[in-house]
C-alpha cells in the first residue's frame, strides 16, 4: 500500500512538472505573439504615415531657383539654366502632377498629362 502511494506520489509530481512546463510554453508563446503584434502595428502605423509622393519628390530651392528633384525650374538673365535641366524638372513636375490627379481622382477633362521625362507635354 505504501508502495501504490509512493508510486502514485510520483505520477502526481510528474503530471504537475508537465502541466507547468506546458504553462511556461504558452506563456512564452503568448508573450512572442504579443511581441509580434506589437511590431506589426507600430510598422503599419509608421507605413500609413508615409507618403510615397514625399519620397520620389524633393521640392525646395536653390537661390533664386524653385527645384524639383535637384532638377531648377526657370532662368535669370544673370543665372543661366541649361535647358536640359528646366525640361527634366517640368519633366518631374509633370509626373507629380499626374501622379496626384490619379491618387485624388481629379478628372482631367480634355488634356491629358503625358508625363516622359524631358520630352512630358500636355495633350489636349
Amino acid at each position: 500500500q505504501e508502495e501504490a502511494l509512493k508510486r502514485e506520489e510520483d505520477e502526481l509530481w510528474l503530471a504537475l512538472s508537465e502541466q507547468q512546463l506546458a504553462l511556461i510554453e504558452a506563456e512564452e508563446e503568448h508573450a512572442t505573439t504579443a511581441s509580434a503584434i506589437l511590431y506589426s502595428t507600430t510598422e503599419l502605423n509608421r507605413l500609413q504615415k508615409t507618403n510615397v509622393l514625399n519620397d520620389m519628390f524633393h521640392i525646395a530651392h536653390h537661390g533664386q531657383f524653385g527645384t524639383i528633384n535637384r532638377f531648377r525650374m526657370g532662368k535669370l538673365p544673370d543665372n543661366s539654366v541649361p535647358w536640359e535641366e528646366i525640361n527634366a524638372a517640368w519633366g518631374q513636375a509633370c509626373l507629380l502632377l499626374d501622379a496626384l490627379t490619379k491618387k485624388c481622382g481629379v478628372p482631367m477633362g480634355q488634356y491629358r498629362l503625358l508625363p516622359r521625362g524631358s520630352f512630358s507635354a500636355i495633350q489636349a
